[in-house]
C-alpha cells in the first residue's frame, strides 16, 4: 500500500510505503466463526457486496482504562460473523477505535484511530489505514497516515461517513488536525490518497 499525501492548505506531496505483512498474522488475531466481543461499540456497518457487512468499532477493557479496534465481516445469511478481528495497536499506546470500512476486490480496508493517553491535553491522534484479506481477516499491509505539511506534532481525526472513500482506485481519508504543544487552537484541514 502507498500513501500520497496532501493538506488543503498547500499542494506539496509525499510518497510513504506502507509495510506489507507476511502470512505469518501480524496485526492482530483472527478467530473464524468467532462471537462478537460482549462489550463492543460499533462505530459503522457498511455493506461489502454479496449481502455481507463490515462492522468496525471497539471494545474497551473492564475499568473502561484502554479500548481496543475491532472489525468483522458478517455472513449473507443470518448476519452472523463469519470472521472477528481484534486488531494490534503499538505497545506505547492508549487505544484505539476502528471507525471506517471499504472493500476493493478481495480486501477490505479500515480506517483506526488511535490515542496515545488518555488525557485529550497529552493525547496525539494518530490515523492508520490497515489492509485485511475479505475472506480470512489476516492483515496485508498498514501504513501510518502522515501529514507532510505539519511542522511538528499534531493531533489527527476523521469523522463522517465520506471521509474515507474510493476515488479512482485510490483511497481518500480526510480529517483534520491541530498542532499539540502551542496556544493555537486552529483545526487544519487534510486531505490524503491512498493507493490500494
Amino acid at each position: 500500500m502507498i500513501v500520497l499525501a496532501t493538506a488543503m492548505a498547500t499542494a506539496a506531496s509525499t510518497i510513504v510505503i506502507g509495510a506489507e505483512l507476511g502470512s505469518a498474522g501480524a496485526g492482530g488475531r483472527t478467530v473464524s466463526g468467532a462471537r462478537i466481543p460482549k462489550d463492543f461499540h460499533r462505530k459503522a456497518s457498511l455493506p461489502v457486496g454479496e449481502g455481507r457487512n463490515c462492522v468496525v468499532g471497539y471494545v474497551q477493557d473492564e475499568d473502561w482504562t484502554y479500548s481496543h479496534p475491532y472489525v468483522y465481516l458478517t455472513s449473507a445469511t443470518g448476519g452472523r460473523p463469519v470472521w472477528v478481528k481484534k486488531l494490534k495497536i503499538p505497545e506505547d499506546f492508549f487505544g484505539g477505535r476502528a471507525t471506517h470500512c471499504l472493500r476493493s476486490g478481495d480486501f477490505l480496508y479500515v480506517l483506526l484511530q488511535l490515542d496515545t493517553y488518555a488525557s485529550a491535553s497529552l493525547n496525539q491522534g494518530i490515523v492508520h489505514v490497515v489492509k485485511l484479506d475479505l475472506e480470512s481477516g489476516s492483515v496485508v499491509a498498514e501504513t501510518p497516515i502522515v501529514i507532510p505539511e505539519a511542522k511538528h506534532n499534531y493531533s489527527a481525526w476523521v469523522w463522517g461517513k465520506d471521509a474515507f472513500r474510493q476515488e479512482a482506485g485510490k483511497i481518500r481519508v480526510v480529517g483534520m488536525y491541530r498542532y499539540m504543544h502551542t496556544n493555537d487552537d486552529d483545526d487544519l484541514p487534510f486531505s490524503v490518497v491512498v493507493r490500494m
